[in-house]
């Protein structure tokens, strides 16, 4: 009640036009802070050429905070009245941690709903983000699933951005997306059946050449980058099951052509992924799964006009976890295990293929406990390691440990509070 009536102060004091009685306002937030320790030892020796030797660099232990997921929210509902209505959401990242943060950084749009379902415009969760739902460490923090799953490894973390915005391979590989500038459909819920659909607009498609430009502005202007994203799933009673599906169209990802030449941003590039994740409860027991499959591949020419080398890079993938409540009590377990890089077509005959794709596999193990104080705040301890293969570079998913070397192993533990309001 205390929460609502603040939510209609805030509403009447800057919208004192609207007619309150067919307008909702909802204030909600999360503040959701870590203690963690983190670290990576065990980097791999590289023999880049039988006489040439690199170490890969230790990450030595260091202590930080971790705000993840921490934002405040404002959603407002207007009844249009014969079924009908409008809504729009603006969800703002805080950073309480260091100060700061970003309106409308999260999930955020307007729509119409109704009986047809539901549609909007905005920046929001791919339906293939969506399945972080059956993470049973609840897809925050270090201990999150998209250490393995969502991601090739080489460094790539979570992601919120446009259509292929960046250069470096670590900036557009990840299917973990809070996609900009998108239009969503999503059906009614038909007794726990629902169909999420995404689109994302090709903002970012270069301007025409000029004529008698450059050969290098002929190419990069032929990039057309946009993604679409899709979800069938159903979620009622014990039982969850998903399919989802992404697709990525010159985002310029692909890893293995990216080593070849850095910074290159590569016509013709196709990337997809699918997934498909279950859950069952019973009793004060949960078990989830998932298995997954990416794909790279590109097959255009890059920006400086020279015709680099094809190749496909796919990765498989799959996740595992168990919960159990009781009362204020909340233990879980999660593992989740990667496969080799699985590369093809000629590029992996220009660079050592022992460093882009051999042993470049990992695995995750996962543990946390929560114990709830109220409705609202809990307290919670977890761990998290991640042991990569002699040249595997997973990291930690959400607050990620970056530039991991090969063979190197991100651990990290913590405490921390969490408060919903």
């Amino acid at each position: 009640m205390k929460r609502k009536l603040i939510a209609l102060a805030v509403a009447g004091a800057f919208v004192p036009a609207i007619a309150m009685a067919d307008t909702s306002v909802t204030i909600y937030g999360t503040m959701n802070g870590a203690w963690n320790y983190i670290k990576a030892d065990g980097a791999t020796t590289l023999f880049l050429t039988p006489t040439i030797v690199a170490q890969g660099a230790n990450q030595s232990g260091r202590s930080r905070v971790d705000i993840d997921s921490s934002n405040i929210g404002f959603r407002v509902n207007e009844d249009l009245g014969g079924g009908l209505g409008a809504w729009g959401q603006c969800e703002i990242s805080m950073s309480f941690d260091s100060g700061g943060g970003s309106v409308c950084s999260r999930n955020a749009g307007v729509g119409l709903e109704g009986g047809f379902g539901n549609i909007f415009l905005g920046q929001w969760d791919s339906p293939y983000k969506q399945q972080g739902a059956i993470d049973v460490m609840g897809n925050t923090h270090i201990v999150s699933w998209v250490a393995i799953m969502s991601s090739p490894g080489l460094n790539t973390a979570s992601t919120t951005g446009g259509n292929g915005t960046g250069t470096a391979p670590g900036s557009v590989t990840s299917f973990d997306r809070r996609q900009q500038n998108t239009v969503n459909y999503y059906t009614p819920n038909w007794n726990g059946f629902q169909i999420k659909l995404q689109a994302s607009a090709n903002e970012e498609k270069p301007a025409d050449p000029l004529p008698g430009a450059a050969l290098a502005a002929i190419i990069a202007a032929d990039r057309d980058p946009f993604m679409y994203a899709a979800s069938i799933g159903y979620d009622n009673g014990p039982f969850y099951a998903n399919f989802a599906y992404e697709k990525h169209e010159d985002f310029g990802a692909n890893p293995l052509l990216g080593i070849v030449q850095p910074g290159g941003i590569f016509t013709g590039s196709r990337d997809d992924a699918w997934r498909v994740a279950l859950g069952y409860k019973f009793g004060n027991f949960r078990i989830t799964g998932a298995y997954e499959e990416l794909s790279y591949e590109s097959t255009g020419i890059d920006a400086t006009g020279t015709v680099p080398a094809t190749g496909n890079l796919d990765r498989k993938a799959w996740y595992v976890g168990a919960s159990y409540a009781a009362g204020p009590h909340y233990f879980a377990l999660s593992y989740a295990d990667a496969d080799n890089l699985d590369c093809s077509g000629t590029a992996a005959a220009t660079i050592l293929a022992q460093s882009v794709c051999n042993g470049t596999g990992a695995n995750m193990y996962a543990a946390r406990y929560a114990y709830s104080l109220s409705k609202r705040t809990e307290v919670f301890a977890h761990y998290i390691k991640v042991k990569n293969d002699q040249f595997g570079q997973y990291t930690f998913g959400v607050n990620t440990l970056s530039n991991v070397a090969p063979g190197a192993d991100p651990e990290g533990f913590g405490v921390g509070v969490k408060h919903k309001f």
